[in-house]
């Protein structure tokens, strides 16, 4: 069961190493806003990824899940050769999971994910993050502008099992959109009271 409520930080973590530690030059790429800034829109990221799990639905995985400079450094490290080849293995991965998934629970598979709280973080500590990330990861200055953090519940269902697990999700809007987040050392609450308490 821990891979469901996790896989979206396993799936990922590989990717954020890639964007630490960087020495090309990070050149963010526009992107045109699509949400406003609301707790409504965040926790939808996070519904819309727990669906895609469900479905089996890479693309939607990579666009809640992939910020831009994530996407960035992924090409440079030639981990996808452009965003046509990284939906692609997304979407390999997803049915790579759903099925294992079935394996374990059955047919008919049901993802749901429950909000249980939600922590907020202030303006001020949102730009002491961007500055950990600046300065530990080579971000662009002032990449993150909110930064929500959920205890979810997650349940899995099919025709053999279900089970229900809980942990938390970072989300971050980062040019306007809002990502599942991964960033080097920030994986919930506990890391992100950790690197506040250092700035």
């Amino acid at each position: 069961m821990k891979k469901v409520l996790s896989f979206v930080l396993s799936a990922l973590m590989l990717l954020s190493l890639c964007a630490c530690g960087t020495k090309e030059p990070a050149v963010t790429p526009a992107v045109e806003p699509a949400e406003e800034a609301t707790v409504e829109n965040s926790w939808g990221t996070v519904t819309r990824y727990y669906d895609s799990l469900e479905n089996a639905d890479g693309e939607t995985m990579f666009r809640v899940s992939i910020h831009p400079f994530l996407f960035e450094q992924a090409v440079l490290e030639e981990l996808f050769a452009d965003e046509a080849d990284a939906i692609d293995k997304f979407n390999e991965d997803a049915m790579r999971t759903r099925s294992s998934l079935e394996g374990t629970y059955g047919n008919n598979l049901k993802i749901e994910v429950e909000q249980k709280s939600i922590t907020e973080y202030n303006p001020e500590d949102v730009e002491k993050i961007n500055k950990y990330l600046y300065d530990n990861c080579e971000y662009p200055a002032n990449y993150v502008s909110e930064l929500h953090v959920f205890e979810v519940g997650v349940t899995v269902k099919g025709d053999v099992s279900e089970e229900t697990q809980s942990g938390e999700i970072v989300v971050a809007k980062i040019q306007g959109n809002w990502y599942i987040v991964t960033f080097t050392g920030l994986y919930g609450n506990e890391s992100i009271k950790a690197i506040l308490s250092q700035y």
